[in-house]
């Protein structure tokens, strides 16, 4: 790859059994730093919960990777079907940004694949790469 090209990510994090071991090694083999313990909102300001705004300024990627944000699910009809994809990257954030709040911050497990389109926003912000979300997982092995 010449060096002026930005190299495409393309992965599936919600279809990755350990989004977290995933992640580890994304950074680890672009040299990246990723502090787990910061906000989410301090990489993406636009990540705002009106409906809770405490969510937003304290949730951090490991909230986002455990479902434990308390933040409410998207109906298929609104993230899409299958292999259907109807909001591209920073959609997935001011999505998640309106989602109502289901169950306190921290206090259960509901799984919400809109969160993991935040995720893919957060790498990409982070890593300078182009994120992309196909069905499959993909082989990360060109992504360096």
């Amino acid at each position: 790859m010449a060096s002026n090209q930005m190299p495409t990510l393309s992965i599936s994090l919600h279809l990755a059994p350990r989004p977290s071991l995933l992640l580890h090694v994304l950074f680890s083999r672009t040299g990246k730093k990723l502090n787990w313990a910061v906000p989410v909102s301090s990489y993406l300001p636009d990540f705002n919960t009106v409906n809770d705004p405490e969510i937003g300024k304290r949730e951090t990627l490991e909230d986002l990777l455990s479902h434990s944000t308390g933040l409410a699910p998207v109906d298929h009809a609104v993230t899409g079907f299958y292999d259907e994809y109807y909001n591209k990257g920073q959609d997935h954030v001011k999505i998640a940004s309106h989602l109502p709040v289901a169950y306190n911050f921290r206090s259960r497990w509901l799984y919400n694949n809109t969160i993991y389109g935040v995720i893919g926003e957060l790498i990409a912000k982070l890593t300078s790469w182009k994120t992309e979300v196909f069905k499959e997982p993909q082989d990360l092995s060109e992504a360096q």
